[in-house]
């Protein structure tokens, strides 16, 4: 009978779909995809906080004058980073699958490992939830997958989505928006809440999947394919289509989601949320990057060789030559402080009035964290969903039951002898 139980046990805990950690071998096959140094960065809507990531290792955050609060090195390279509005939780994700958390003193406060090769991750305004987009096309569940999590380091709930490859999230945490390049041309724009699938829209164009944005309450989504430009609400109506003169690299919404704005081969163009035309900029490149500040009156874009930094109505501020190729650009909500990531381990911040400062990773030293001196490693595992913790009490019952009844036959076994 215990044989049975062992065998029962092992039937129902098979069943339950458990995380284990990616090592960095299985990954490398998606090394490509760390081509150069590159940087991630991410500024607080405040602007008090700007949160770097690099290939070194490095997670770190910095103040607007380039100064580090708190640096941490790690054995892995940071593929995603992420900071709340007020910049008191950075979270940042790993080319092996590992998702970091800290609060804005530096202090550690959690990890999971688990997720797919060269995941990227979003964080809600106020830091008490985020997103993990995971467009490893690895064969375990952990590949091609938007993972929800809660700022106590829960997974709440994990999506197939095929290669989400392009993402944003709602200020408010209400919904994420990401592209999945789907089988047989089947592109699409997708809209996740804590529901799973809100909407999903169908792309007409077979050969690349949209470029997504989103407002800061949701209400606004923009998707940018090669030649078009569209804008939905957050319900997934579509609200204009339009055809752009060139190609669009890139996409954007301001946070209070009335302007629209995509980077294209030749130009920045702005549409306010009815469709019309606000003003276009020229550029003589691809425009790879664009961010808007949260009325957008600031807006800043960047070529390969040149950062721009534009105005309400299109007038350039000021630009700023670039010695590399960006990677990562972003902005705070009043557009006071803007961040440049590259693909050779810098990054340069900006205020408003187009003052720089260029910071090298590898200069930059390595501050210990308050509550870890080593790496972490503490919640070695991606937490189990709602509906796996449903499996675990079902197995846990089950083998009650089963446990029961032999202690039950065996004390009437022993009541029978004597």
């Amino acid at each position: 009978m215990k044989t049975k139980i062992l065998i029962l046990a092992i039937v129902l805990f098979s069943l339950i779909p458990f995380a284990s950690a990616i090592s960095s071998q299985s990954c490398d096959i998606f090394s490509m995809a760390l081509s150069g140094d590159s940087v991630k960065t991410d500024v607080s809507g405040n602007g008090n906080t700007i949160a770097v990531g690099g290939v070194n290792g490095m997670i770190g955050s910095f103040t607007p004058d380039g100064s580090p609060r708190w640096s941490y090195r790690i054995s892995d390279p940071v593929t995603g980073i992420a900071t709340s509005d007020d910049g008191r939780f950075i979270a940042a994700t790993t080319f092996s699958g590992d998702l970091y958390y800290f609060d804005d003193k530096g202090r550690f406060l959690w990890n999971i490992s688990g997720f797919g090769c060269n995941s990227q991750v979003a964080l809600s305004g106020d830091g008490q939830e985020g997103y993990v987009f995971s467009r490893s096309p690895t064969r375990d569940f952990t590949g091609n997958t938007v993972f929800h999590f809660s700022g106590n380091g829960s997974v709440l709930s994990r999506l197939p989505i095929p290669a989400p490859t392009s993402y944003a999230l709602s200020a408010d945490g209400r919904v994420a928006v990401v592209n999945s390049g789907g089988i047989q041309g089947r592109n699409s724009v997708v809209a996740i809440d804590d529901d799973g699938i809100r909407w999903q829209k169908i792309r007409p164009n077979p050969w690349r999947v949209p470029l997504v944005a989103v407002s800061d309450n949701a209400n606004t989504i923009a998707a940018a394919e090669p030649g078009e430009l569209t804008a939905f609400s957050g319900h997934g109506r579509e609200l204009w289509n339009i055809t752009t003169k060139y190609i669009a690299r890139s996409v954007a919404v301001s946070g209070d989601g009335q302007y629209i704005l995509a980077g294209t081969q030749y130009q920045v163009v702005n549409f306010n949320r009815s469709g019309s035309l606000v003003w276009e900029y020229p550029v003589p490149d691809y425009a790879g990057h664009v961010r808007a500040s949260k009325d957008g009156s600031r807006i800043v874009a960047t070529t390969r060789q040149t950062l721009y930094y534009l105005d309400h109505d299109g007038t350039a501020l000021w630009q700023y030559a670039m010695k590399d190729w960006t990677e990562s650009l972003s902005i705070s909500d009043y557009g006071d402080v803007v961040a440049a990531g590259t693909y050779n381990n810098t990054f340069t911040l900006f205020d408003g009035r187009g003052n720089a400062r260029e910071i090298v990773l590898d200069t930059v030293p390595v501050m210990p964290v308050v509550t870890r001196a080593q790496e972490p490693n503490v919640n070695t595992s991606v937490a189990p969903t709602r509906s796996q913790a449903a499996a675990i009490s079902l197995v846990i019952a089950v083998i009650g039951l089963v446990g029961g009844g032999i202690l039950l036959r065996t004390r009437k076994s022993c009541t029978k002898t004597y």
